[in-house]
């Protein structure tokens, strides 16, 4: 177990500071929703690099760090809120204008429902169980996972055979060009009706780390960075 402390940007004073235990295998993600911080950004204090959801942050910290969470900034909100569901924030739903007006308050200032700490004044951080398949909405049907592996580059719909024996087989459908043309090419071979098995050479990944696994190379091909 680690302690930490949590700044929360734009809370009222007096909400704006939580104290946190994290056990081991704790995410970025579980710290957020333990406080319910949605639409939030959290990374160590100084640092300009927010945590990815999935993220281990027990791994990331250590005992008596202090972390800062940042609300998403409303400038440039189309690309950044498809850019943070990509990688597994939850993000609030989008206000408009008028709706600002009608349910704005002059007098009042952020207001962040932040739980109130218990016992040693401490906030116990609830690790979200569920494997990334799951949390990225990923459905199952006998031995058959599909969903979609999803980048800030797009979503490509995907398969993955479970096996009793040996490792998962992935499948993407009608995959990009770009990542059929390039260094990893080789590694998607086609099963017909734009359907593509992957190839994952001497790794056997299980499910969530095949997953992340395409979308890096999904990202790497689209952004013209093949290796």
């Amino acid at each position: 177990m680690k302690t930490a402390a949590v700044i929360i940007s734009g809370a009222p004073a007096g909400d704006n500071l939580r104290d946190i235990d994290v056990p081991p295998g704790s995410s970025a993600g579980d710290v957020l929703r333990t406080l319910d911080l949605n639409g939030y950004l959290l990374s160590k204090e100084g640092s300009a690099q927010a945590f990815a959801a999935e993220e281990d942050i027990y791994a990331a910290i250590q005992s008596g760090d202090k972390l800062r969470a940042t609300p998403v900034a409303e400038v440039g909100a189309g690309f950044w809120r498809r850019f943070l569901s990509a990688i597994g924030y939850p993000l609030k739903p989008t206000v408009t204008v008028r709706e600002r007006k009608a349910t704005a308050s002059p007098a009042r200032k952020i207001a962040t429902p932040v739980p109130r700490p218990a016992g040693n004044g401490r906030l116990q951080v609830d690790r979200d169980r569920r494997s990334l398949w799951e949390i990225r909405g990923w459905t199952r049907n006998g031995n058959r996972l599909t969903g979609a592996f999803r980048t800030p580059k797009g979503s490509f719909v995907g398969e993955v055979a479970l096996k009793r024996r040996g490792a998962p087989e992935f499948y993407i459908i009608n995959p990009p060009e770009g990542l059929l043309r390039g260094s990893h090419g080789p590694c998607f071979r086609s099963r017909g009706g734009g359907k593509y098995w992957v190839h994952f050479g001497l790794a056997n990944p299980d499910v969530d780390a095949g997953i992340v696994a395409i979308e890096k190379l999904i990202v790497r091909a689209l952004s013209g960075r093949q290796r």
